[in-house]
């Protein structure tokens, strides 16, 4: 078993830690040592794994692999361009996410959660969320910290560029593109490109804010 550590210990940070237990059902592969977080005192326990440091503990670890339980795609993509210099970031993916054979591929540090579907010729890039239960259609691009929330629909042969925000239940509809650092709210219907950063909500989306 390979050691890990956890960055965060919010919901996502507990959804990891049980991701990984699902993982090591299937076979035994990561031995967690703890939680880092800078809100949370060392020894405090969260889900039977203890506290054992902030961000700059973090940094002087031993442990190599780290996962960055961060929702927020701006923060996750800050903390992932500094750590990845001295840490490796493994890509996590839940036991019931079926891998197509054709032509996938994810970049470093990426999690993937439980029943998401993937369907072929799919791109998915560094820091990448894809939250439960979410569905990633065929020949999309979604760029490096990039968040998908649980449920959201991605049609195929959407663009999706990086840091962008997939609100939960979200609907993309297919041949789209999504610009980086757009923000689409929760159950939104996005029937037609999004061209610039900007957030956007309702059925049909519209830009509600230029960011």
């Amino acid at each position: 078993m390979k050691d890990i550590v956890i960055l965060g210990t919010g919901g996502l940070g507990k959804e990891v830690l049980e991701l990984i237990h699902q993982i090591n059902k299937k076979g035994l592969t990561w031995n967690v040592l703890g939680f880092f977080d800078d809100t949370k005192e060392v020894g405090t326990e969260v889900n039977g794994i203890k506290v054992v440091g902030g961000l700059q503990e973090l940094r002087d670890s031993a442990c190599q692999n780290v996962v960055i339980a961060i929702g927020n795609p701006e923060v996750r993509a800050k903390l992932i361009r500094e750590l990845s210099i001295h840490k490796t970031l493994p890509t996590l993916i839940h036991p019931t996410v079926m891998i197509p054979d054709a032509y996938i591929s994810i970049g470093i540090g990426s999690i993937i959660g439980a029943h998401v579907f993937l369907s072929v010729n799919v791109s998915i890039g560094s820091g990448v969320l894809l939250n439960v239960g979410c569905s990633i259609g065929h020949d999309v691009e979604i760029g490096d910290y990039c968040t998908v929330n649980p449920g959201a629909r991605v049609s195929g042969s959407v663009k999706i560029g990086e840091l962008s925000f997939i609100g939960v239940g979200a609907i993309l509809n297919n041949n789209i593109l999504i610009a980086s650092e757009v923000k689409v709210g929760a159950g939104a219907v996005v029937l037609k490109s999004v061209e610039k950063k900007s957030t956007v909500f309702g059925n049909p989306a519209r830009i509600m804010l230029n960011n």
